[in-house]
């Protein structure tokens, strides 16, 4: 059991072997340490008989949580502990009476990528606007995304992983910072719809933090969204930012041949975080030649192709498009997906070439999802339904190997959390480590119990402001501006499977809503978000052509 632990004093208090007492530290086996305080007790065992004499102290990793305090006359002594993100055991330092000291510890959980490389290198691929189901891990078609699904299936993936918004500003700033939208502001302002957030020079974001502990820093990106001008470069030491529309954007083999080109500039005796985004899938659907026609017939087709927004919308005033246009959108999305999915297997190849793979983190995951009609709308940005905010998520290097699949419930947030202590990095805030939370939930697993956690996503493009937490079991779904709320029951893989009935939604939803008080101080909408209208004209033109300063019903 990783819960206890048999330690034994090695010293005497002169420093010369004595009748060794021992200490045993248990842990009860119902907690669920992120969440909630745990007790741990450790009892001593002195063969001379001294044990009321001895004094003992507590600590979570470091941190000290039970200063020097007296061992009962039965030798037992217990401390309340809640467990910080990046303390992994609990330790016991007992004193003798002339203060020689002995420790006994409870490792409870591994380091798994550290443990094998120090700073590890971290590569971060973002795919714009994927879809979790495109994976095969997720139910897909394995033919539409080979490479990520064996890169998901050779190292850890999370079947229950969620963005912090459903469009992409929002988003990679929570990626960045971790931290959730309200806390952020950065996104769209929901009063005033020409106001966007810019994130603030005095937040510290996930590339100087990695910058600061010894990492070279760089990214490759080509959403209009990630333009410097909000703030998000901050931090990389190489930020190549291509704008774009819906039909002019640098595409993924020359995103992947720029990645690799500044990977072969950069200081080989540090290691590196290098953000790789990649935009398609997003609209216009527009298949290059090279995977044209392998799952959309080119003779024919039941829609234009490219397929822009406005013949989308224009179905959707009709009702949607019927099953076989539906079909043949979809095809042309995969065929985007599955270019894509060839540029990532030459970032792979790229990497394992200069010889770095063995010592790289490499985690996959996209800022959002796309609706095709499945709740009755199109796109990404009008809605926080898993459709939207369930997301990909999987990662493949030293330590991680061979995982395999992990059900706890986890979101971005815990995914900056990870970088952070992959890299050695300790900071306050939120999210957990992604590999420290499947070994709890794998431990829990196996004694039958569940590791309860909840994710936040806030903050839409389009529409009235809404607010929602997912739960394991549930999604509430809150209607900031009517302040009305619909709640659904959740699959084990976190999709929506139906509405709760009348007599139950009541009871689970103010559940909820007490907890998203909790985390947020309240369920109202961001107002005042931080900092700048459109800056440039430039900018502007390339936001109106990618369709994201209309207002949509």
């Amino acid at each position: 059991m990783f819960l206890s632990v048999l330690g034994s004093f090695l010293l005497g208090c002169n420093g010369t072997p004595n009748q060794s007492p021992t200490v045993e530290i248990t842990s009860p086996q119902n907690f669920s340490p992120y969440f909630k305080p745990f007790v741990a007790t450790a009892t001593v065992s002195d063969p001379d008989g001294v044990a009321s004499e001895l004094k003992a102290r507590w600590l979570a990793g470091s941190r000290e949580v039970c200063p020097l305090g007296p061992v009962d006359l039965q030798g037992n002594t217990t401390c309340e502990i809640t467990l910080k993100p990046n303390e992994k055991s609990v330790s016991i330092e007992v004193y003798d009476t002339k203060n020689a000291t002995a420790t006994a510890t409870v490792q409870l959980l591994k380091d798994l990528v550290t443990e094998k490389v120090q700073k590890p290198n971290i590569v971060f691929v973002v795919v714009d606007t994927l879809r979790a189901d495109r994976l095969s891990i997720h139910g897909g078609d394995p033919r539409i995304s080979p490479n990520m699904n064996t890169l998901a299936t050779e190292g850890i993936w999370f079947s229950r992983a969620f963005a912090q918004s459903g469009w992409t500003l929002p988003s990679f700033v929570s990626l960045w910072t971790g931290m959730y939208p309200h806390e952020h502001r950065v996104g769209r302002d929901a009063n005033d719809r020409s106001q966007f957030g810019t994130l603030t020079e005095d937040t510290e974001t996930l590339a100087e933090s990695l910058q600061g502990a010894g990492y070279e820093t760089m990214a490759v990106v080509n959403n209009t969204f990630l333009a410097p001008s909000f703030g998000v470069h901050q931090g990389f030491s190489v930020y190549s930012y291509q704008g774009a529309d819906n039909s002019d954007f640098r595409s993924a083999p020359q995103t992947t041949q720029k990645a690799l080109s500044l990977l072969d500039e950069t200081d080989q005796q540090k290691p590196f975080f290098m953000v790789v985004h990649y935009m398609e899938p997003h609209m216009n659907l527009d298949p290059p030649k090279s995977v044209r026609g392998t799952f959309a017939p080119p003779d024919n087709p039941p829609v234009n192709v490219p397929f822009v927004g406005k013949e989308a919308f224009e179905l959707s005033a009709k009702g949607g498009p019927s099953p076989e246009q539906l079909e043949y959108i979809l095809n042309l999305y995969n065929e985007e997906v599955l270019f894509v999915d060839q540029a990532i297997g030459s970032l792979v190849a790229g990497l394992k070439k200069r010889k770095v793979w063995d010592s790289t983190l490499f985690v996959l995951t996209s800022d959002h999802g796309e609706e095709f009609w499945d709740h009755g709308g199109f796109e990404h940005g009008h809605t926080l339904r898993s459709v939207l905010t369930h997301i990909p998520l999987f990662a493949t290097g030293p330590g991680i190997r061979g995982i395999g699949k992990s059900g706890v419930l986890v979101e971005h947030v815990d995914l900056y959390r990870t970088f952070l202590e992959v890299a050695g990095v300790q900071k306050e805030g939120r999210g957990r480590n992604l590999f420290v939370l499947s070994q709890w939930d794998k431990a829990l697993t196996e004694q039958g119990q569940i590791l309860e956690r909840w994710g936040v996503a806030e903050n839409i493009l389009y529409g009235d402001p809404q607010v929602s937490m997912v739960t394991p079991n549930h999604r509430l779904m809150i209607n900031q501006k009517e302040k009305q709320f619909a709640i659904w029951n959740m699959s084990v893989d976190g999709w929506e499977v139906d509405l709760l009935q009348e007599k139950d939604r009541e009871q689970h939803a103010n559940v909820i809503i007490e907890n998203l008080t909790r985390v947020r101080g309240g369920i109202e909408a961001i107002q005042n978000v931080a900092g700048m209208r459109i800056p440039n004209r430039d900018l502007f033109q390339q936001l109106k052509k990618l369709g994201y300063l209309e207002e949509r019903e």
